[in-house]
């Protein structure tokens, strides 16, 4: 047996035969205290198998501290490992360092995110009234007080000095200026008079918010304004404030949510929901009784409306990325179907989202057997082709399921975007021909109720009163030199030329395929305006935009941290 020795007699953890690692408390009266507990706390006394693996991923600086070997722990490989076996993710060290504290000192993103994923509580402060938010600062690292703050870390919380993390930030370091941007731009509070050792940076009255870059400063401002306008609308806080009790009185007036694809952006989607679910007293959902979403869309409303909350929703996306997004294009689409099985199960039929939690749902995708490529919706409800006994096929091509589809397939159906994913069957990624769904959706309300006039079921029909379209975020626009079509040639001393001519072609071509904005959002305002609909488009600005398949953990948290601005 290999014994850690404990320092200066306070704590003990032994490691049997390269495999086991007690989990209990961290001090000796905390052991003798966990001992009493051991018939009502089983798991205290559990053993976790080490690897040589593990035991590598164990930093020793931090053992001298005690607390658990969450702690400890340098990769966040071992840390998934440990929060399996349920070790507490707030336990203390002798400084009353939590695992979260421990990892943000030690600037460990991944094993910070990975805490924050789990759970941990992010506000939490040390004996010194420290919160990791100000462990984040005093390290100077950006990222990680971006990261916190898009977890809810409260960015005015006071030390036992009675330092914000503003105040630190307004220190002279080599990346000050910024961070003190990331805390003012979320409205960080400046410091009281009667605080000492202030600039301009924090003192009240002072001048200075901090600096970044000159688009971004720009786009704060437009974001202000146009939040500003969203909370003025008088019919947007009524709708918002209203109760169940109302909803289930006035079956006939329907609100609709609409969710754009966008890979691995749907996070932009959910952290927005998440901001907007602060203003509610009630889920989100719960305002919509139509829900249409395209690819990431689809899963974001699929995970909503069996009730999913939004923050386990994002705790999904940020795990989903590095078990999905691996290897080579295009990616096995095993991990994506294994994950949404074992989220909503693998019997869920779309129908059952609508007798199940009476929801009508629409979840588009294309269909590539036939030209041109046709627009397929899975629908929860009865479609006016259905109420009107009119087959909804083209002659020629067999039937393909829309209710009866089971819910994961719709979702990998919608989601198979080309050179990402294989195609799924005749299906390819409903981004291609609906990536904003919301003229598709207000359209199926619409030939719905025609329908039902038609067969005598008028008193089922639904105006339809308000409109919520979120996208995944939108770069401003930027300038492009113009495509020669007439000078396209095959000759050799014009190769160089012709491939730059072809890669900016596809470009061009795959960006409108795509677009969710412009042109397709003044269709969408036009369609409410006439037909007497409130609409709001909400999609974040952001300097330069993700790609719908990264992984890396700075530029996502990055885009996040630029939405929780709005």
């Amino acid at each position: 047996m290999l014994t850690l020795p404990p320092p200066k007699q306070r704590t003990q953890r032994s490691i049997e035969g390269g495999g086991g690692l007690h989990h209990g408390s961290t001090t000796k009266s905390k052991l003798q205290r966990e001992r009493k507990k051991k018939s009502q706390s089983p798991l205290d006394s559990h053993i976790v198998q080490f690897t040589e693996q593990d035991l590598m991923d164990i930093d020793l600086q931090d053992i001298v501290m005690a607390g658990s070997p969450l702690h400890w722990t340098k990769h966040r490989r071992l840390m998934e490992k440990l929060i399996a076996h349920k070790f507490k993710l707030n336990t203390p060290n002798m400084n009353e360092d939590t695992p979260l504290h421990v990892m943000v000192k030690r600037n460990r993103l991944r094993c910070v995110i990975t805490l924050l994923c789990s759970g941990a509580r992010v506000n939490v402060q040390n004996k010194f009234g420290n919160t990791p938010l100000h462990h984040a600062v005093k390290i100077d690292e950006i990222t990680l007080t971006q990261t916190l703050i898009v977890f809810d870390a409260d960015i005015d919380i006071l030390n036992k000095a009675k330092e914000s993390a503003r105040h630190l930030a307004a220190k002279e370091s080599p990346f000050s200026a910024q961070i003190l941007f990331v805390l003012s731009a979320l409205g960080a509070k400046r410091c009281s008079n009667e605080q000492k050792n202030c600039n301009a940076g924090c003192r009240e009255g002072g001048d200075f918010d901090g600096k970044w870059s000159p688009v971004l400063i720009e786009l704060t401002k437009q974001y202000e304004s146009l939040f500003q306008n969203i909370k003025n609308q008088k019919f947007f806080e009524e709708e918002m404030k209203k109760d169940a009790k109302e909803y289930q009185s006035s079956n006939q007036n329907v609100n609709l949510l609409a969710l754009d694809g966008g890979g691995i952006k749907g996070l932009v989607t959910v952290q927005v929901m998440i901001e907007l679910q602060k203003y509610l007293k009630r889920p989100i959902i719960d305002y919509f009784q139509w829900i249409a979403g395209t690819s990431t869309g689809s899963f974001i409303v699929v995970f909503l409306v069996t009730g999913t909350p939004l923050s386990q929703i994002r705790n999904i996306y940020m795990q989903f990325k590095d078990k999905v997004f691996v290897g080579e294009r295009p990616y096995d689409a095993e991990p994506l179907e294994k994950l949404i099985k074992e989220i909503i199960g693998s019997e869920l039929r779309m129908e059952d989202l609508r007798t199940n939690y009476h929801k009508m749902v629409m979840i588009p995708a294309g269909l590539i057997d036939r030209k041109p490529m046709k627009l397929h919706l899975f629908r929860s409800y009865e479609s006016h082709y259905e109420l009107l006994k009119i087959p909804d096929f083209d002659r020629g091509f067999s039937r393909q399921p829309s209710r009866d589809q089971l819910v994961w397939q719709a979702c990998r159906a919608s989601g198979s975007a080309p050179t990402y994913f294989k195609t799924f069957g005749p299906f390819i990624d409903g981004g291609l021909i609906a990536c904003n769904p919301t003229l598709d959706a207000m359209t199926e309300i619409e030939f719905r109720n025609i329908a039902l006039r038609e067969v005598g079921r008028e008193s089922e029909c639904q105006k339809l009163r308000f409109v919520l379209s979120l996208g995944t975020g939108q770069q401003q626009t930027e300038e492009s030199k113009a495509i020669d079509i007439g000078a396209y040639s095959l000759r050799l001393t014009e190769i160089n030329n012709q491939i730059r001519y072809i890669y900016q072609m596809a470009s061009l071509l795959l960006n409108e395929i795509c677009n969710t904005d412009n042109h397709i959002v003044n269709r969408a305002e036009a369609f409410c305006s006439a037909t007497n609909i409130l609409y709001f488009r909400i999609n974040p600005m952001f300097d330069k935009l993700i790609e719908l398949d990264e992984t890396l953990d700075f530029k996502i948290v990055n885009a996040l941290w630029e939405t929780k601005r709005f």
